[in-house]
């Protein structure tokens, strides 16, 4: 029970796009219907941004620049690395990888795994606010320049469609939470909101799952060691990008707590906006998912090492001189 309740949505991940794998022409009549995806994506970024805290964006104004320096590590270098790993992918779904690249910070998990890692997790939520904001204009151009030669980008429906799916559910549900009833009451909500939206993101991986496989010809399906060496691509991505955003941090002489949210934000991926880009364009769901899945399961093991470093630095300060120096301080 404790394993389903620490892996349950990892676990579901793998169902669905099972599910959608194998129940692909018996779930046809619902993946079709566009107006029952779009509201699912609507109510999953309502849900996510309602219970981000408003006077998290009034504190992280006044000192900006590590969420500014995560952000540009998202949208910035992530892409350009994206790009060089790139003719190491299946080409079946190199398309798919190259999406990854493009999409946003996620709305929940960076803050939490920031403050699991005894990081600065209102840089983190400030890095979720700024680059989910930016993302109908941002997200649309990366995809351009990123596999404009082997796909083709609706780039003036791609800004409208994540306008409107995602930057207004946000915008209202801040303008919501900015009442301090419905902000307090979402605060308490926040985990049980959090479950609902991902059930939500599961529900989009399995109709995105079922409309990719009715489209595209099996011959097309990357076989198993291509699978497992998009598996070992996105960790190696992962990995680069959270040390380059700690590095970057520390040049820049951020606190420890700001690095640490710089990593983990600047390496970290929303599912739900992915999945949304991947089913428009019509390339493969199946990168997003699994680097969605790799940086899950990677940041567990680095956040649990920065917060036994920081526990040990702590003990470190904490512990009592030696003899000599205690005697030499006492005189």
């Amino acid at each position: 029970m404790q394993f389903l309740q620490k892996y349950w949505f990892l676990i579901g991940l793998a169902s669905a796009i099972l599910l959608g794998h194998f129940f692909a022409k018996p779930l046809q009549p619902i993946s079709h219907q566009i107006w029952l995806r779009n509201a699912i994506v609507m109510s999953v970024m309502f849900l996510m941004a309602l219970p981000l805290p408003l006077a998290t964006i009034m504190e992280t104004v006044k000192n900006p620049w590590a969420s500014l320096l995560a952000t540009t590590v998202n949208f910035g270098l992530f892409p350009l690395v994206a790009w060089l790993l790139a003719p190491t992918v299946d080409p079946m779904v190199r398309s798919g990888f190259l999406v990854v690249a493009a999409t946003p910070c996620t709305l929940a998990s960076a803050a939490v795994w920031t403050r699991r890692a005894n990081g600065n997790d209102v840089t983190a939520l400030m890095t979720t606010v700024i680059t989910n904001t930016l993302s109908f204009v941002l997200t649309p151009l990366i995809v351009y320049l990123l596999i404009r030669e082997s796909a083709d980008i609706p780039f003036s429906d791609m800004v409208l469609k994540l306008g409107l799916l995602v930057l207004l559910p946000m915008l209202v549900a801040q303008l919501l939470s900015a009442r301090k009833t419905v902000g307090k009451w979402a605060a308490r909500r926040k985990s049980s909101l959090s479950t609902i939206a991902q059930v939500g993101i599961l529900m989009i991986v399995l109709l995105g799952t079922s409309q990719t496989m009715l489209k595209l010809p099996t011959d097309q399906m990357p076989e198993i060691l291509g699978i497992l060496g998009l598996v070992g691509i996105c960790c190696i991505l992962h990995l680069c990008i959270l040390v380059s955003g700690l590095i970057l941090a520390r040049g820049f002489r951020c606190s420890r707590g700001n690095q640490i949210a710089v990593a983990i934000s600047g390496s970290q991926k929303t599912l739900m906006i992915g999945i949304l880009v991947c089913i428009q364009l019509n390339v493969s769901l199946l990168p997003m998912v699994i680097y969605h899945a790799a940086q899950l399961t990677i940041d567990t093991f680095v956040a649990d090492r920065f917060r036994a470093r920081s526990s040990d630095d702590l003990a470190g300060d904490n512990s009592p001189p030696p003899p000599g120096e205690a005697s030499s301080s006492a005189r």
